[in-house]
């Protein structure tokens, strides 16, 4: 990721730097960096201390004129019983949560962010980590 500025990394990237018994993350596994005609988009892959579940952050430049009507053609791909909507460090945000995965989607003018497990995973681990993505 040494092509990108830091300041263009908006996603958090340590959050298993916090050695404490509350932090449930152990390990940053991997992080990816690409370059597209649309912009940037980077991954960051974490393990909790369990050493079984995994969730991914990741960011995705692009504009987006209208947030909200992105979020809104996102809810037609999930079951509404699946869906919660909320807002998160003043953005919009979109949850879907089932037994086989959580996610959270937020959508700003110029980014597309995401927070996703594929297994079950507390909601409140994916609403912290979401949280901390510096949004722009």
């Amino acid at each position: 990721m040494s092509t990108f500025r830091p300041e263009d990394i908006h996603i958090p990237l340590q959050l298993a730097e916090d050695p404490s018994d509350e932090n449930p993350i152990g390990e940053l596994l991997h992080t990816w960096a690409t370059e597209t005609s649309y912009g940037i988009s980077i991954r960051a892959e974490y393990q909790l201390k369990d050493g079984k579940t995994q969730f991914w952050i990741s960011q995705s430049s692009g504009e987006h004129p209208n947030p909200g009507e992105i979020l809104n053609n996102l809810k037609s791909n999930f079951p509404a019983e699946t869906l919660t909507e909320t807002t998160i460090n003043g953005h919009k945000a979109l949850i879907e949560q089932n037994e086989i995965r959580g996610q959270i989607f937020i959508v700003t003018e110029h980014y597309f962010y995401s927070v996703a497990s594929t297994y079950s995973i507390d909601m409140e681990i994916l609403l912290s980590a979401a949280k901390q993505i510096k949004l722009h």
